[in-house]
């Protein structure tokens, strides 16, 4: 705590020196994504790398799930990232690799809900699958995905337990039991 008061005036400067550093390496991650010849890999790598960083970091999480937020210390790179995902959603469109209707602001929505999982699943290796999902929904062509991450996360809602939904009690037309 001493080494940190030495280095920043007070408090905000070290909250604003940490959340330029987030948005740095969401920059970075972007800009790495934007510039990979094979556009499709590099959305692909850019969203996951974006993800991975919100998994591990809940205060970029929470940076992202409240960007309504006023954070003064992001703005300087935001232009930079908005260019960096506008540009990628170009090339991708452009190599046909993705469906021509998607919008830059589609691939925010979805590290919102990446963060969201992530956050609210108690699961912090969930997002992998989603992402997947939602990459699959935004492929161009009929072609085949990967086998999805985290395969055995739907055989929790299978069986019945304390806080699952099992099938109706016997003699009920529905799970209310009202016949």
């Amino acid at each position: 705590m001493g080494t940190a008061c030495r280095h920043f005036p007070n408090r905000q400067a070290l909250i604003d020196e940490l959340v330029d550093d987030m948005f740095a390496r969401v920059e970075e991650a972007t800009r790495e994504g934007a510039e990979d010849a094979d556009a499709r890999r590099g959305l692909t790598v850019s969203l996951e790398r974006v993800a991975e960083l919100q998994a591990l970091d809940r205060g970029l999480r929470e940076v992202v799930l409240h960007s309504d937020r006023t954070v003064p210390a992001g703005l300087r790179h935001r232009e930079q990232i908005r260019r960096n995902v506008d540009l990628a959603v170009e090339r991708a469109k452009e190599q046909g690799v993705l469906h021509a209707d998607v919008e830059p602001w589609d691939l925010v929505v979805m590290q919102q809900m990446l963060a969201a999982v992530t956050e609210r699943s108690g699961r912090p290796d969930l997002w992998r699958r989603c992402l997947r999902l939602l990459l699959d929904g935004l492929r161009a062509g009929p072609e085949h995905s990967e086998p999805l991450p985290c395969g055995d996360y739907g055989k929790r809602f299978d069986t019945p337990g304390p806080n699952r939904v099992g099938p109706p009690p016997p003699g009920t037309d529905g799970p209310t039991g009202l016949g």
